[in-house]
């Protein structure tokens, strides 16, 4: 509702655009339960406080929000030698209730998804090295550690790993240097640029080649980095475009805004302007 409100109303719809194509750069879903919870605060701490400023930063944040780490099961991954692994198994649901083993979902999304790109020249070594270093960044949902992101050491591997050719220890502030790593990475900006231009309809090489020597010469930062894709000219050629993006700009065309505007919770109304009954029935 929120989201819409924005996109409906904004005076600066470039702006609200950029946010939107970052958000579903680091996507996570609401198919997965468990990460219902942190979907909006994921939008606003990831895609929309980092969007001008440095995709590392960026990069950072997503990897290290309880969303993407409950979204997709960071919180189980254990390093096979760590001291949490070691402890005796109560039950033998154990290993599946509390996770004792390498879950390579998160590094896998950042190296295929978030950073290089399927084609960025990983292995699945490289796989597996991202997500050893991953291990303990963790979600706390209990709030034992003040909320958020922490670092579980009992259940970080220990011992160091070779990440795309590049060696690294142990410890939290060793995968935060990896994710940096990536993020400098040449098929970085080669990916991230290639889904801006798909996204603004930039199709001359000459014009996303431009976009990856910013991204490169000014270390990823966004701000740059929209500034030149707004010099550009673009195809013109027509897309498709996503049932939300349609309507906000059906909305925005009609003049239609304060009609179309959502209500917040607690308003009376319905988003189809019905009153709602006090049992809250429609």
């Amino acid at each position: 509702r929120a989201r819409l409100n924005v996109a409906f109303t904004t005076d600066t719809p470039f702006a609200e655009r950029w946010v939107r194509h970052f958000s579903n750069h680091f996507s996570v879903s609401l198919r997965r339960i468990q990460a219902t919870l942190y979907v909006g605060s994921f939008e606003r701490e990831v895609a929309r406080t980092h969007a001008f400023g440095r995709f590392a930063d960026m990069l950072l944040a997503s990897t290290q929000h309880p969303a993407m780490l409950t979204y997709l099961d960071n919180q189980r991954s254990v390093g096979p030698e760590s001291d949490f692994a070691q402890r005796p198994r109560r039950t033998p649901e154990d290993d599946d209730a509390s996770g004792r083993g390498l879950n390579e979902n998160l590094a896998r999304e950042v190296l295929e998804l978030h950073a290089l790109g399927a084609d960025g020249g990983y292995t699945q070594d490289d796989v597996r090295a991202l997500a050893v270093l991953l291990t303990g960044w963790a979600s706390d949902n209990r709030n034992e550690h003040g909320g958020g992101f922490y670092f579980s050491p009992q259940k970080h591997q220990p011992g160091g790993v070779t990440l795309l050719g590049k060696r690294y220890g142990e410890g939290l502030e060793e995968g935060v240097r990896a994710i940096r790593d990536i993020a400098a990475h040449p098929a970085t900006a080669r990916n991230v640029c290639r889904r801006l231009a798909k996204q603004f309809r930039i199709d001359d090489p000459a014009d996303i080649a431009k976009l990856e020597a910013s991204f490169r010469a000014t270390g990823g930062r966004l701000d740059e980095l929209a500034r030149v894709l707004i010099g550009l000219k673009g195809s013109g050629i027509p897309v498709i475009r996503s049932p939300d993006d349609w309507v906000a700009a059906l909305v925005r065309a009609s003049g239609g805004v304060s009609a179309f505007a959502l209500p917040t919770r607690g308003s009376g109304r319905l988003s189809s302007g019905k009153r709602s009954r006090p049992d809250g029935g429609p």
